[in-house]
């Protein structure tokens, strides 16, 4: 909110300061009538004055705001366009105006008001991810040099989550001329060997943006992956390949920290295995052992420790490869354990996450912390029962099965004076957590290895318990849920995540397809390659929509879970009638679902009636497509 205010009218006579003052105190009373909750009274105030000072931005820009907190989204995304009209150079209108036109999902509208306001206020965090929150759902059909840079640079900011960025990211690669060329050799070996071997491939392996991707996130595309298979392949088995790789080791490196990052998910002949040496070299730059870490984890060679980085080309993969897991393993060995891990589908699941700890990630979403209760009203408005909490930030937070940490971690930040612990069955999904929140800092969190179903209730007790995709892979996920509840304050709250059995009923078939197939890395790569060669047209391909199928550790999560549970609206009713706690409401990943809910069924002002929420799911079944997010409270 603008608290400048109008500027008075040139008009040439001593008294023009009079009615400038009277306007300034008008809109001061504006702002605090609209700091103090009451919109509509603000939003009467400023239109009063924009009928005399009409031309000062800062009246349209407020006036916007009051109009979005009063639900009048189209009104208000006028009123920011017109004060982004009057003063371009208005960083705060034209982020205003690009976060409303992304609420409304209009995403590709609001790009260029976030590049904008990105290049008029740089320092701004919120501009830069409301940006990259609107990238995610874009498929870009025309290029756009200004936006790739800019893109690119996101992927460098330790504050950006990456990975949901990377299908939009990858359609603007996809229109660079030397991408479509090299994508249009992949599907032959002769073709793809004269194209890499060429004067045209350069323009690929130099692509800024695919280098970033590469070690940046998973890259969740067939075709992409198809010709990285074949390029890595190529440097395996040609020689007039592995010249290429002497003359671009920074390419290289880059995609065998794709490879580190999606477990080496990519499909592997027999020939290429009988090929592949054990290097003796410790020269990261060598093609032997460059090769060797496009295949297998370099951190489990016999001399891992002798192997240093040389050279900015080869950073991250040493980081990622070697600094890294090295680490982690000296981590595992200190890690405090709470309880006995006795019940045998724990056992079976710990074994699962031992074997491929879940998921794989690099940077996290940073966040000005907030107090929970600060958190809860802007999440759930209706909720009268929230406006009395106390605004105190002390906080005891429980993450109920963290895995490897990006959950703990954004709980950690999203919260002012939060002291969490989170707790895991495998150890070694529970040492990468920690070895990422050792690297970023965050000293308000720590881990140790737990069964969530022998925390006996004791003296500690938490004012919020998160379990996000846990219980669902319990054998009786109501006892799991019981349990937490007995440690949880008298008014606490949870959050909750539970699969949606609806929304996932497309696995089924994928799942039938696939259940021969062994769970070990070379049966999980059969498997893929088994969904990939299916018919378009086929229904269990749409398995490969899934960013899980895009690596091995996600694939295992995804088709082949131990135990696996689904949900659906009115078991979830049930479940938390059952144990005492009311719902508050569903926090939304999409954000334009609550609108096309409330459009459907407006008479369910709150969003919280969940037998209506189950008559949306069945007429959008992809609704919950990640999992039913959800918050509720202890009654007291």
């Amino acid at each position: 909110m603008s608290k400048r205010g109008p500027r008075a009218a040139k008009s040439g006579k001593k008294s023009a300061a009079r009615p400038g003052n009277e306007a300034l105190r008008r809109f001061r009373a504006a702002n605090e009538a609209l700091r103090a909750g009451r919109p509509e009274a603000a939003a009467k105030a400023y239109r009063g004055l924009i009928r005399t000072h009409g031309r000062q931005p800062e009246l349209h820009n407020n006036l916007g705001i009051a109009l979005k907190r009063l639900g009048k989204l189209d009104e208000a995304a006028e009123s920011f366009r017109r004060a982004a009209a009057l003063a371009p150079d208005y960083a705060a209108a034209q982020g205003n105006l690009a976060g409303l036109l992304a609420q409304l999902g209009r995403f590709e509208d609001s790009l260029p008001h976030y590049l904008a306001a990105e290049r008029l206020d740089p320092a701004n965090k919120a501009h830069r991810q409301g940006f990259a929150t609107a990238l995610r759902p874009i498929r870009f059909r025309t290029a756009n040099a200004e936006l790739r840079a800019a893109a690119a640079c996101l992927l460098d900011d330790d504050g950006i989550d990456p990975q949901p960025l990377a299908p939009a990211l990858l359609s603007l690669l996809r229109l660079e001329p030397a991408v479509q060329c090299a994508l249009a050799a992949a599907n032959d070996d002769d073709a793809l060997l004269d194209w890499l071997t060429g004067s045209e491939a350069s323009a690929f392996l130099e692509q800024p943006l695919l280098r970033r991707l590469l070690t940046r996130c998973i890259l969740p595309d067939v075709a992409f992956e198809r010709l990285l298979t074949g390029i890595r392949r190529l440097c395996l088995t040609e020689a007039r390949a592995k010249e290429v790789m002497s003359g671009a080791p920074g390419f290289f490196a880059a995609l065998a920290c794709q490879s580190w990052l999606n477990d080496f998910a990519y499909a592997e002949t027999m020939a290429e295995r009988a090929l592949l040496e054990v290097p003796a070299s410790s020269d990261l730059l060598s093609p032997a052992l460059l090769t060797y870490a496009l295949y297998r984890p370099l951190a489990a060679l016999p001399h891992a420790q002798d192997i240093a980085p040389q050279g900015d080309a080869v950073a991250d993969l040493h980081r990622l490869q070697l600094r890294e897991p090295l680490a982690e393993r000296e981590i595992e060995a200190d890690l405090p354990s709470l309880t006995p891990i006795d019940d045998a589908t724990s056992q079976a699941v710990r074994q699962q996450y031992e074997d491929n700890p879940y998921p794989r990630w690099l940077s996290a979403r940073a966040a000005e912390p907030r107090p929970l209760g600060a958190v809860l009203r802007e999440l759930f408005p209706h909720q009268a029962s929230l406006r009395s909490m106390p605004s105190d930030t002390a906080l005891k937070v429980l993450v109920a099965g963290c895995g490897t940490g990006k959950h703990a971690l954004d709980v950690a930040r999203r919260f002012a004076g939060a002291d969490v612990l989170a707790v895991d069955l495998s150890r070694r999904s529970l040492a990468y957590a920690a070895r990422q929140a050792r690297d970023l800092g965050q000293a308000n969190l720590r881990f140790a290895q737990a069964d969530l179903l022998s925390l006996a209730p004791g003296t500690q007790r938490y004012g919020l318990i998160e379990s996000m995709g846990v219980l669902h892979h319990l054998e009786d996920p109501l006892a799991g849920w019981r349990r937490l509840l007995a440690l949880l304050d008298d008014g606490g709250f949870m959050r909750i995540g539970l699969y949606s059995r609806t929304a996932r009923r497309h696995l089924r078939t994928a799942r039938d397809l696939v259940a021969d197939c062994p769970r070990d890395p070379d049966g999980l790569r059969a498997a893929r390659q088994r969904l990939i060669a299916l018919p378009e047209t086929d229904p269990a391909r749409a398995v490969l929509g899934e960013l899980d199928f895009y690596s091995l550790s996600g694939c295992r999560d995804l088709l082949f879970h131990v135990q696996e549970v689904g949900f659906s609206l009115a078991e979830i009713a049930a479940a938390l009638d059952a144990l005492g706690l009311d719902f508050l409401g569903f926090e939304f990943v999409d954000p334009t679902l609550p609108r096309a809910y409330a459009a459907r069924f407006p008479q369910d002002k709150t969003l919280t009636d969940l037998d209506t929420w189950s008559s949306f799911e069945a007429e959008n079944p992809e609704s919950f497509r990640t999992m039913y997010q959800f918050w509720c409270r202890r009654r007291a």
